[in-house]
């Protein structure tokens, strides 16, 4: 009977992994739709395509910048661009390089910036 609760436990554990995979796609297509970023070639995901979010201005001046989002982390660059706006995808850039926005960019202490920064647990180093 034990291997019997095992056996199931796998088979709900694939489910779920598909599940997932499922839900990482329709962020993928959600984003790119919305134009948050565009479509590059990536290893890591699957049909080897990744995502590059569009941060050009926001961490350099005049400078042509992205960020490329690793599949994993898909699903939670959506639901932040989906709360957030594009303040999210700046908070979650500045997360992953352990930067602020420039001064002069909008999305610098914006209280939707400050608020997505929060969730996700960083402090974003002093001016």
């Amino acid at each position: 009977m034990e291997m019997d609760f095992e056996v199931s436990d796998q088979v709900a554990a694939l489910i779920a992994e598909e599940e997932l995979e499922k839900i990482r796609a329709q962020a993928f297509y959600q984003l790119v739709k919305n134009e948050v970023g565009f479509v590059v070639e990536s290893e890591d995901a699957p049909e080897h395509f990744g995502l590059l979010l569009n941060v050009n201005d926001t961490f350099a001046f005049a400078c042509a910048d992205a960020e490329l989002v690793a599949w994993e982390d898909m699903v939670e660059v959506y639901d932040l661009y989906n709360r957030y706006g594009y303040h999210g995808i700046v908070a979650w850039v500045a997360r992953k390089r352990n930067m602020r926005p420039i001064t002069c960019s909008c999305h610098h202490d914006g209280p939707k910036f400050v608020e997505a920064c929060k969730e996700l647990g960083y402090e974003p180093p002093a001016k």
